[in-house]
C-alpha cells in the first residue's frame, strides 16, 4: 500500500496581500520557507487605550460598544511617583483585578488567554486609592470580538 501525503496549499508570500471585503475567500499564508503565518486577531479589530489615573478617580478605559465584546490581551501600569498603589481593573462594575505597581515603576502584564469582558457593549475602568500626588499611566490592548 501506498504512503498518502496531504498537503496544505497556500500561497508563499514576503509581502502583505491586498485586503479583501467581508466574507471573502482568502488563501492560507505561508513564509518563504513554508511556515504557516498566524495572528491573534485581524489588525482592523485591534483596540488600544492610554488614560492618566489621578489620586483615586474611577476612569473610563475603554468604552463599550453595543453589540461587542472587548477582551483585554494586555496593560501596563506606569507609577511615576514614590508612593506604592494597587490599581483596580474593573468590567463595567466587577472588580476584575487588582494589579499591584510599585513605586517609580511599571507593572505590565500580557495574557496568553485574554480576559473576557463579561457583557456586550460594557466599559472598562481603572480606579486607585486615593494617594495625593500620585498618577498611574495606563496603556491596554483589546481584542474587539463580534
Amino acid at each position: 500500500m501506498k504512503d498518502i501525503k496531504i498537503l496544505s496549499a497556500g500561497q508563499g508570500r514576503t509581502t502583505n496581500p491586498s485586503s479583501v471585503f467581508d466574507g471573502q475567500d482568502v488563501k492560507q499564508m505561508f513564509d518563504d520557507l513554508g511556515r504557516g503565518i498566524t495572528r491573534h486577531q485581524v489588525r482592523d479589530l485591534v483596540a488600544t487605550a492610554y488614560v492618566n489615573l489621578i489620586t483615586g478617580t474611577k476612569t473610563e478605559l475603554k468604552a463599550g460598544v453595543a453589540g461587542s465584546y472587548f477582551d483585554l490581551y494586555q496593560i501596563s501600569c506606569y507609577n511615576n511617583s514614590d508612593a506604592a498603589t494597587v490599581v483596580e481593573l474593573t468590567d463595567e462594575s466587577t472588580v476584575v483585578r487588582k494589579i499591584p505597581v510599585p513605586a517609580n515603576n511599571v507593572t505590565h502584564i500580557n495574557y496568553q488567554i485574554p480576559l473576557k469582558q463579561s457583557a456586550l457593549g460594557a466599559a472598562w475602568y481603572v480606579d486607585m486609592p486615593d494617594i495625593t500626588g500620585t498618577t498611574v499611566e495606563i496603556t491596554a490592548e483589546f481584542s474587539k470580538e463580534v
